[in-house]
């Protein structure tokens, strides 16, 4: 007899949740327009190669693959062709986006000021509060993960693994299947060390960084070493140290890493305070200011083992910085 309950990892919304939801949506839609911003839609569904040109890794281990249909899959078999899919459900809103615009830039206009709202789905173990199936917001270069504990901004969209020079990125590592990447305070002091020598090897600038107990998130501009060659250095010298202290074999860090190509004028003082705000966004959260391994303490005047550019975000507060 078949289970009557949704798959694992899906959900289903009684009326009064469903109401509680649509209105949450129709607030932040009314909000967003009212700064101009337009909707746009795009299909549940890709083209498998639009995944798959992302650079595949992690993100293959994400997609719900469709099959061929009908005969396609038998045939496939029989030619000792591989792939049986040719379609995926859309695991972000970023790539989809990044479709959308190819497609249509011709008809788009030159600032492209849109957001959507609509499900994603992601082929991962469902757990508790982790669901397989996930209301996602993308707007115009911000994606926020909807109708969790806490909403919190995710993206300002770039690409990943971008090997482009001189940008401005919000950078994202987090421990393979939510491992920790620091045990003490040691952990923490190799890895700034770390990341202060490769500033200094590739004159990159950074601007904010917090390390929580499972994942990084750094704000730096390069210069003209790519992204991609930092973060390779930074991830693998890392990596070789704890394997080393803690006897461990295999993936430290979970994939590559998310890159987020952002508009500095525009997101700077929002990610220097997103990034700082982290440890206040935990389930035990502490202040800000309690919180040593985050760069709000240097910009308070304290000293930091990684040089940081504080004076381009207090100038924008006074014309006279100290």
């Amino acid at each position: 007899m078949a289970k009557l309950a949704a798959p694992s990892g899906f959900r289903d919304f009684l009326p009064d949740e469903h109401r509680k939801r649509q209105e949450l949506i129709g607030r932040i839609r009314a909000s967003y327009e009212s700064f101009g911003f337009e909707g746009m839609d795009t299909p549940a569904m890709e083209n498998l190669q639009v995944f798959l040109g992302k650079g595949g890794g992690e993100n293959e281990k994400l997609m719900f693959r469709v099959l061929k249909r009908g005969a396609e899959p038998e045939r496939a078999v029989a030619a000792g062709r591989g792939e049986l899919a040719d379609l995926a459900l859309r695991f972000d809103l970023t790539v989809p986006l990044a479709r959308y615009y190819a497609t249509h830039r011709g008809a788009l206009p030159a600032v492209f000021k849109r957001y959507q709202i609509g499900p994603v789905w992601r082929a991962e173990r469902a757990q508790h509060g982790r669901f397989r199936e996930k209301g996602n917001l993308f707007v115009s270069g911000i994606r926020i993960d909807l109708f969790t504990v806490s909403c919190r901004v995710r993206r300002c969209r770039g690409s990943q693994g971008s090997n482009t020079s001189e940008r401005f990125y919000h950078v994202i590592t987090r421990g393979n299947q939510r491992q920790n990447l620091f045990h003490d305070d040691k952990d923490r002091e190799f890895y700034l060390d770390r990341l202060e020598q490769y500033r200094k090897r590739y004159g990159f600038t950074i601007y904010a960084y917090v390390l929580m107990s499972n994942h990084v998130h750094l704000l730096i501009e390069t210069g003209k070493t790519p992204l991609s060659k930092i973060m390779q250095g930074l991830q693998f010298s890392y990596t070789r140290y704890f394997n080393r202290r803690y006897r461990k074999i295999g993936h430290l860090f979970q994939g590559r890493y998310r890159a987020i190509i952002c508009d500095r004028e525009e997101y700077l003082l929002e990610l220097v305070r997103y990034i700082h705000l982290n440890p206040a966004r935990m389930k035990r959260p502490s202040a800000v200011g309690e919180h040593r391994w985050n760069s709000h303490c240097a910009y308070l005047g304290a000293a930091s083992v990684v040089e940081l550019d504080t004076a381009s975000v207090l100038e924008r507060f006074s014309l006279v910085v100290g």
